[in-house]
């Protein structure tokens, strides 16, 4: 999965350019920003391969979040594509080696063609399958999250799941309460522990140790039953998949469950 951040300070821009990049099912939009600090700030947090950046943003111009990207190695390698409704600025893009320069509306065909230049450049995308590393055992045991002017501290062991809605996620805990927040699942898949945290799906990431029971549906589908509070969840055929990936291996995933068949 190519990992991509938007650097844009038009939220429509930024919205229609991801949902071009939908279409691609191995692109993966981890984080959104609309100024420099925002992009640096993020960078660091969620490791893009790939920014696809504006030039004139909110505090500076995509030009600054390159120069001040080549003094910290820790956001490097990065490959870069400009997307912006001026062309005079191509020479100078391409002058601090952009891989490529979109023109505002962007079109499809023509996204498409630079999509191809970066998985070249890049070479193949890890299978989306592929079981997540493990993260250290000093991860956190509490998450914090911002709902409404409030800082929320969650404990892991409460979360059952958390989904992609647009662009917020939602995050469902044991009691089947659950909370909508302003961030993308990518960066919770950057933050959450895994195991137990799994991202079973682009949408979907789920607490497997919380998992009760799992029914195998016709056409490739499943439902995760939890305990007899909390909402069950309907998996796609790619969730699905994946699931059954873990059902065959989870002895070497350490503290995943053992998964019944329903």
């Amino acid at each position: 999965m190519l990992r991509v951040m938007l650097v844009d300070d038009e939220p429509p821009a930024r919205r229609s350019l991801r949902q071009l990049l939908a279409a691609h099912d191995d692109i993966e939009v981890v984080a959104e920003a609309a100024s420099v600090g925002q992009a640096l700030a993020l960078m660091a947090e969620v490791a893009p391969h790939v920014l696809f950046l504006d030039v004139e943003l909110l505090d500076g111009r995509g030009f600054d979040v390159i120069r001040a990207a080549e003094h910290r190695p820790e956001l490097r390698p990065l490959h870069i594509v400009f997307v912006t409704g001026y062309s005079r600025y191509a020479i100078e893009a391409f002058d601090v080696e952009a891989m490529d320069f979109l023109l505002k509306p962007v079109e499809p065909d023509r996204l498409t063609l630079t999509l191809d230049r970066l998985r070249r450049r890049i070479g193949p995308a890890p299978v989306p399958d592929e079981p997540a590393p493990a993260r250290a055992r000093s991860a956190p045991e509490r998450l914090l999250v911002t709902l409404s002017g409030q800082s929320l501290y969650l404990p892991l062991d409460a979360i059952i799941s958390v989904l992609a809605e647009g662009d917020y996620s939602r995050i469902t805990i044991g009691s089947g309460q659950s909370y909508l927040i302003c961030r993308l699942l990518g960066q919770f898949a950057a933050e959450l522990p895994s195991p137990p945290f799994l991202r079973l799906s682009r949408s979907v990431i789920v607490n497997i140790g919380s998992i009760a029971r799992v029914v195998w549906r016709d056409g490739g589908r499943a439902r995760l039953h939890f305990n007899d509070t909390a909402p069950s969840l309907e998996l796609g055929r790619a969730g699905t998949r994946r699931l059954r990936q873990l059902s065959a291996t989870h002895a070497g995933l350490g503290e995943a469950p053992t998964l019944h068949m329903g």
